[in-house]
């Protein structure tokens, strides 16, 4: 372990020799990231080493900070990406796919929500009369179970379960057609915007 923190920072020193220090701090520099990731890097695992040689009987608050950053060390792997090509624009891909992933599930946050108001106005609260009301109100009470059951029938569409009410979608076409538009664009259009 103390190898590999040798041979990074000879590294460092030479690549500061080399091309100046000052330089290679810079943020005009091509690898300005990476060197300061490098630096962050060495400071910690040189931290490490210089209180794991002075401060050998220490407590365990001491005890935990040491794990703590030789847990933080593991971020010397990340190193690799910068000297792989192909790892790198895997990595890279993975970076863009997560912001598209994010930007798609706030778009379905609020499409649930939207949609979920409309659910809890117009079915949550159906009188006793009615002969769906119980069955309506456990799927579309409030807010909260509503985006649960729609985030339910966008990730698997279930129509079924709302056919085998005796009548419910029959005598409700405005229900029916929302089901289908909602699955249609939810579960359907959701997919197409990640792939």
């Amino acid at each position: 372990e103390n190898s590999f923190l040798v041979i990074f920072l000879i590294e460092f020193i030479l690549k500061c020799c080399s091309q100046g220090i000052f330089t290679v701090l810079s943020w005009s520099h091509p690898d300005a990231a990476w060197n300061i990731f490098d630096v962050i890097v060495l400071v910690l695992g040189i931290s490490d080493l210089c209180m794991s040689v002075f401060l050998s009987k220490s407590n365990g608050s001491m005890a935990t900070l040491f794990r703590i950053i030789r847990l933080l060390r593991i971020m010397r792997l990340f190193r690799l990406v910068k000297f792989l090509k192909q790892l790198y624009l895997l990595a890279f891909g993975f970076v863009e796919a997560v912001q598209a992933i994010f930007w798609v599930s706030l778009l379905m946050i609020v499409i649930l929500y939207v949609c979920s108001i409309i659910m809890v106005r117009t079915c949550g609260s159906l009188p006793d009369a009615d002969p769906h009301s119980e069955f309506l109100h456990s799927q579309f009470a409030d807010i909260r179970t509503s985006m649960l059951t729609l985030f339910v029938l966008m990730s698997s569409p279930n129509l079924p379960m709302y056919i085998n009410q005796e009548g419910l979608l029959w005598s409700r076409p405005l229900l029916l057609v929302f089901l289908i538009a909602f699955i249609i664009i939810g579960s359907f259009g959701m997919i197409a915007l990640l792939t």
